[in-house]
């Protein structure tokens, strides 16, 4: 192969790439990759996230077209106080995220993805896709301790290139568990807290307790406590409280 044929065809390639990335369509949600829950961060722990503590890898998202297309720095809105739409695609009883639920007007920039992630109007938060079509965030708030993993909200809405993808259950977690201690320290008794069986995060007793659901499967685990140690080793001080929208 010469010279000329081998950089045509190089530029041939590349060429094409380009314009199926320039040609992608409108996000087709059956074709996406979207997350079977979504977590909130209670504010306290946007240090600890700083850090190097990202929400769980299963909150991927990959936004793809009609035709399987990856959809190149997609906006996409979490909305956070949605009412629940049917089956019938009616909307149906108005079902909005519980009142407790609050968005911090500041929020992370995201692991994976472009631009800056911005807060509101209203309880949302909106994001871009990077040039593959993916989108890894976290988003920090407030909201209360579930004890029935059945009873957690789904009530998240997300939105990707003014396409609705669906709702998502809300799973509000919260590293800082040692109400006694410093609202802003993340240290071993949080970690005591955690271990605790009788743990009350201020919703009563229960086997279960989304605060400590750091990977918001619906069940606690070891693999949620090594998430708390992620956020614990080094301590974690913060004077920075979220600050509602």
């Amino acid at each position: 192969m010469t010279g000329l044929v081998r950089k045509a065809t190089l530029l041939s390639a590349g060429g094409l790439l380009i314009a199926g990335a320039a040609m992608a369509g409108l996000p087709n949600q059956a074709n996406c990759t979207l997350p079977a829950f979504y977590s909130l961060f209670n504010d306290g722990t946007n240090l600890a996230l700083n850090l190097g503590v990202p929400g769980p890898s299963s909150q991927l998202l990959v936004i793809r077209d009609e035709s399987n297309n990856v959809v190149p720095n997609c906006e996409v809105v979490f909305d956070f106080d949605a009412a629940v739409v049917g089956a019938d695609g009616r909307l149906g009883v108005q079902a909005n995220c519980p009142a407790g639920i609050s968005i911090c007007n500041a929020q992370l920039n995201p692991w994976i993805g472009s631009g800056t992630a911005t807060a509101g109007p209203g309880k949302k938060v909106t994001v871009n896709c990077n040039g593959l079509g993916q989108l890894f965030t976290t988003v920090l708030g407030t909201g209360p301790d579930v004890i029935v993993p059945a009873s957690r909200p789904n009530c998240v809405k997300i939105i990707a290139g003014g396409v609705n993808m669906g709702f998502f259950t809300l799973t509000s977690v919260n590293y800082n568990l040692n109400s006694g201690g410093n609202p802003g320290e993340i240290n071993f008794a949080d970690v005591s807290s955690w271990l605790n069986p009788s743990y009350d995060g201020g919703s009563g007793t229960g086997t279960y307790h989304s605060w400590k659901d750091y990977s918001g499967d619906g069940v606690v685990t070891l693999f949620d406590l090594s998430l708390l140690l992620d956020a614990v080793l080094p301590p974690v001080n913060t004077t920075d409280p979220c600050t509602p929208l």
